[in-house]
């Protein structure tokens, strides 16, 4: 897309602002290619407008989780992100960008301030820059390992849940035969998975042999379960979810454990298994679905 390179230059110039201090807010702006480009006032056809900015929000919403993995922002967001940058490019045609720069950007932060409070009471004495949190994909044989899977042992259709833009995971698996598909909510790098929020997929009913999610979900409802504002409810609904998902005898593999829950299963529908890791601080669990 033409005005792509445009756009990752001014995402880049302010990566890793933090947008929640009003002290670092007044000083963010656009570089001057964007006010060049603004000051040309173009007229975009309105399905080249819609495509930039679908690729405006998919990146700046991957910003968002380098900075902080427990970001959510869940499919109203996303769409009150698009009214957001749809408002932006209406004032750059009718205003200077010395003017729209600023009221952009303090919309930018309530955005993000109502869809995670969190950030608010986190970031807002924080330093103007923030140290981005490093989520890494891992290899395929690490997360088997962790996961107590070996190839042979696999029931398909298998699901991952958090599988990454790559879904290294799933490339292997159907590499040698397994029928797999990921969930991962940045737009996926490959034909493997599919862009979805895991607390708004649909698991469905009995429809699913295993189900995997390595240092995702499971990681993320201890996040809530520990925060006071935390959505702790919505993710144990959730959990139940995927347990409904699994077809009798298929299974749920996941690290790091969830005492919290699984100690509520009832034991005659479901078998729970808790596994070392070779981590200290987190354990495995593998739950089968019995009937």
């Amino acid at each position: 897309m033409e005005f792509s390179p445009i756009i990752d230059r001014q995402l880049a110039f302010h990566a890793n602002k933090n947008i929640c201090n009003v002290r670092q807010l007044a000083t963010m702006e656009f570089t001057p290619e964007m006010r060049r480009f603004i000051a040309e006032k173009r007229v975009l056809s309105p399905a080249l407008a819609d495509r930039l900015i679908g690729y405006i929000v998919d990146n700046v919403l991957r910003q968002f989780y380098q900075v902080n993995q427990y970001f959510a922002f869940p499919g109203r967001a996303v769409e009150e992100l698009r009214k957001l940058y749809i408002r932006l490019m209406e004032e750059i045609y009718t205003d200077e960008a010395a003017v729209v720069s600023p009221k952009h950007y303090m919309r930018l932060r309530n955005w993000l301030c109502q869809w995670n409070p969190f950030a608010d009471q986190l970031y807002t004495q924080a330093p103007d820059e923030i140290t981005p949190v490093v989520c890494a994909e891992y290899q395929a044989r690490l997360q088997l390992q962790v996961l107590q899977l070996s190839p042979e042992n696999i029931t398909g259709p298998l699901l991952d849940i958090g599988c990454g833009e790559h879904a290294s995971l799933v490339k292997y698996l159907r590499s040698i035969g397994v029928q797999a598909v990921g969930i991962d909510r940045m737009p996926p790098q490959n034909s493997v998975s599919l862009q979805y929020d895991w607390l708004e997929f649909p698991y469905g009913t009995a429809q699913w042999g295993t189900i995997v999610s390595h240092l995702g979900f499971s990681n993320h409802f201890h996040h809530h379960h520990l925060r006071e504002d935390g959505d702790f409810r919505l993710y144990a609904a959730r959990f139940m979810d995927m347990l409904s998902g699994l077809k009798p005898g298929g299974s749920f593999h996941y690290a790091p454990g969830l005492p919290v829950i699984e100690r509520f299963l009832n034991r005659q529908d479901f078998q729970v298994e808790t596994f070392p890791t070779g981590h200290h601080d987190f354990t495995a669990t593998v739950i089968t679905k019995l009937r």
